[in-house]
């Protein structure tokens, strides 16, 4: 009954708005999946109910007690976060529970993010020593070529479109120097052997998006980029691969930003 109550009022709705050729259509999103947009507001009170931190709080929720410290723990023992590095920029930080760890361990001069989501953004400027770059959702144009020591990005591109992906790894190769570090977790074949995927398919969860491996490495490769480690990390539903790519100096080559849909390329 409900359910054809909300139906009929979808329908009621779409033929007032059809004048001004905009649709709503129903979410096709599960409840609660992991790493779906958290909202700010709702956590921040739920976490200071529970008297935990915000990571605290959705690392205990969503992510499951000590995954992101073991992350941390691995991308240290790899090499790809160390002290010493002084100039980061992270990818969809969110809520900054992989945030707070990489500031603690490296200490850098300069940290930068680039969050789609105002409320998240706002609050990590007003709450951590980073800068809120200016963010379109689709590129790193704020910060200058080869710049960064550290580009790191964690449960983003195994939940965007592709292109979106594409484009934010191109940016991210722009903008780390040669030496720089390069941090990201995708869902691959690996991650994704037959189990797996029958617990996504039960879980009713539509976000997850399959990048291929080789793919990547081959991209990074070209650009002049090695793979350094690759590991797995547990999720709810699953695992995530992680991927730890170096700008080798020695075969670093330019790695422009595409041109975007509608916009001219120029040679």
């Amino acid at each position: 009954m409900e359910t054809s109550f909300k139906r009929r009022m979808l329908n009621l709705a779409n033929r007032l708005i059809r004048p001004l050729h905009i649709e709503i259509v129903p979410s096709m999103r599960a409840d609660r999946p992991v790493d779906e947009y958290i909202p700010f507001h709702k956590t921040a009170a739920e976490a200071k109910k529970a008297g935990l931190t915000i990571p605290q709080y959705i690392e205990a929720v969503y992510a499951g007690a000590g995954t992101i410290q073991e992350t941390i723990d691995r991308l240290a023992a790899s090499g790809a976060i160390c002290a010493g590095q002084k100039n980061i920029c992270e990818v969809g930080p969110g809520s900054g529970r992989y945030l707070e760890h990489v500031l603690r361990v490296c200490q850098p001069e300069h940290y930068e993010i680039y969050e789609t989501a105002a409320d998240w953004r706002d609050y990590l400027a007003a709450t951590y020593p980073v800068v809120a770059q200016p963010c379109d959702g689709r590129t790193l144009s704020a910060t200058p070529d080869a710049s960064m020591d550290l580009v790191h990005a964690h449960r983003v591109y195994n939940t965007i479109p592709l292109t979106l992906t594409l484009g934010y790894l191109f940016e991210t190769m722009r903008i780390t120097r040669p030496g720089g570090m390069v941090v990201l977790d995708i869902f691959s074949g690996e991650s994704l052997d037959e189990p797996t995927a029958r617990k996504w398919v039960e879980s009713g969860a539509l976000f997850p998006k399959f990048l291929d491996k080789q793919y990547v490495i081959n991209l990074f490769a070209s650009q002049g980029f090695r793979l350094v480690d690759s590991f797995f990390i547990g999720l709810q539903h699953g695992r995530t691969e992680y991927l730890v790519f170096e700008n080798a100096p020695e075969e670093a080559a330019p790695a422009s930003r595409p041109a975007l849909v509608g916009e001219p390329a120029f040679g």
